[in-house]
């Protein structure tokens, strides 16, 4: 069975379901894991530009960009966009599988220190890296990932 949750974060999920009295050991037990997506504007092919990062870009890149990028994608707006520098959408996706590991941690009501520790420490890419990583391949801008990521 799959279902829908709307929660903000990975966490947000598990603490959804504890909010609807569901027993820990239910839930883990018919855990398999959980997709985390959100839906980013995609730059207008027609008027996208670029411009030098400025001061709040470089921290929100920080160490996830290999190195510091000289330019980032730039909103512009044009017809084809009707003024607003997007045109259709693109997905960003963290995929976690809950193991056994997982499992007992939703079972004893662990920490969210706990559970993000368990569920990262094999999955390096969180949504804001993955994220950044549209930015720098030139799909969406910083301001949009701000927005829509956090």
């Amino acid at each position: 069975v799959m279902t829908t949750v709307h929660a903000n974060s990975l966490f947000d999920v598990l603490g959804r379901f504890q909010h609807f009295d569901i027993d820990p050991f239910g839930l883990a037990s018919a855990l398999n894991g959980v997709v985390v997506q959100r839906l980013l504007r995609r730059l207008c092919p027609h008027c996208a530009s670029s411009r030098a990062p400025r001061g709040g870009d470089v921290r929100v890149l920080g160490s996830h960009a290999p190195q510091r990028p000289s330019h980032i994608p730039s909103s512009v707006g044009c017809s084809d966009c009707r003024q607003t520098g997007y045109k259709g959408r693109l997905v960003v996706a963290e995929v976690h599988e809950v193991d056994d590991r997982v499992r007992d941690l939703i079972v004893r009501r662990a920490s969210i220190a706990e559970l993000r520790e368990a569920m990262y420490a094999e999955h390096a890419d969180t949504l804001l890296k993955r994220a950044l990583a549209q930015v720098l391949a030139g799909r969406t801008t910083l301001e949009e990932i701000s927005r829509v990521v956090g």
